[in-house]
């Protein structure tokens, strides 16, 4: 019945989450060595082929987001929830525009976002998240098929919003992290991750999102749990840099996917593109592909001009 593009951490997660209702999943990879690792599960069956999508009636993508335009094609016709968090670099477009881009129905697309880390699925631990819809009957008969008493779903007409929070706050947990990296201190820390959520929302608002949106699960929930935790492969790869690590250096230690190391980047060439001031943006691109140093960087974001908090 459920049809999932990714079999890391994050689909696996919620095959085992989905599994666990009795709604039989397929888990889709490209590489058979990855699919070795999926535990056998009388629900849960794997694939490397993609036209076995055609056999289902929901897709979920759970890729990283740069490969989700390899696949979205496959999606055409299916109600389609996508679990990647992120912005695509070579088209500087949301989750959303990227499945509109090639097709897919309005009616179709959903995001699902929200504070959730995979082993705290995969432990039976609860979870809530956001599932943002552009059809609010479909939505529901969603919430109701894979909600679950540990596995808590919100929904939200703000679809743009909870796709744009889950990926934004990627790039305030590797600031986060590098602030941590680097000694500079939890006051600075917190002020930092609370200036972000505005830059976030600035973002937002202007990519059409709605403000109130990133006061909830796929906003400051997910920025919370992402820029504060250990677990978060953003904050882990922040932590690095404030080491003193170089980014090819930290991702090779990671060993896994960064989006927000490649989100950074989408959103600077947006903010340049439409001249936007997103100093935390601008610090961590910096940093993180012009080899500024991070005494540079703070520097600069600590001698801006004094404000209005609200401005």
């Amino acid at each position: 019945m459920i049809f999932i593009f990714g079999a890391g951490k994050w689909g696996y997660a919620l095959s085992y989450a989905f599994s666990k209702k009795r709604i039989p999943i397929t888990i889709y990879d490209i590489k058979e060595e990855t699919l070795k690792n999926i535990p056998k599960h009388p629900y849960i069956k794997t694939t490397t082929n993609t036209e076995d999508v055609l056999k289902h009636e929901i897709v979920i993508i759970a890729t990283p987001t740069q490969s989700i335009k390899h696949i979205i094609e496959n999606c055409k016709d299916k109600d389609t929830i996508i679990a990647s968090k992120g912005i695509d670099i070579s088209t500087r477009k949301d989750v959303i525009d990227l499945a509109l881009e090639y097709n897919i129905e309005k009616s179709n697309i959903f995001v699902l976002s929200g504070p959730s880390f995979a082993e705290d699925v995969l432990k039976d631990l609860p979870v809530a998240l956001t599932l943002g819809y552009f059809n609010r009957e479909k939505a529901l008969k969603l919430q109701n098929l894979l909600s679950s008493q540990l596995f808590r779903i919100y929904t939200s007409s703000d679809i743009k919003g909870v796709a744009l929070g889950g990926a934004i706050k990627n790039v305030m947990a590797i600031a986060s992290g590098i602030v941590e990296g680097a000694g500079l201190g939890e006051s600075a820390q917190a002020a930092l991750v609370t200036r972000g959520l505005k830059e976030m929302i600035k973002i937002g608002k202007l990519m059409g999102a709605r403000e109130k949106t990133f006061y909830g699960l796929s906003g400051v929930g997910d920025l919370f749990l992402t820029a504060s935790s250990n677990k978060s492969r953003n904050k882990r790869f922040g932590l690095l840099i404030g080491k003193k690590k170089s980014p090819k250096e930290a991702l090779e230690e990671i060993k896994e996917v960064v989006e927000g190391y490649y989100t950074v980047k989408a959103l600077y060439d947006i903010a340049v593109e439409r001249h936007l001031d997103l100093p935390i943006t601008n610090a961590v691109y910096k940093v993180l592909y012009e080899n500024m140093s991070i005494e540079e960087s703070m520097n600069t974001l600590l001698s801006r001009e004094l404000k209005e908090e609200d401005d």
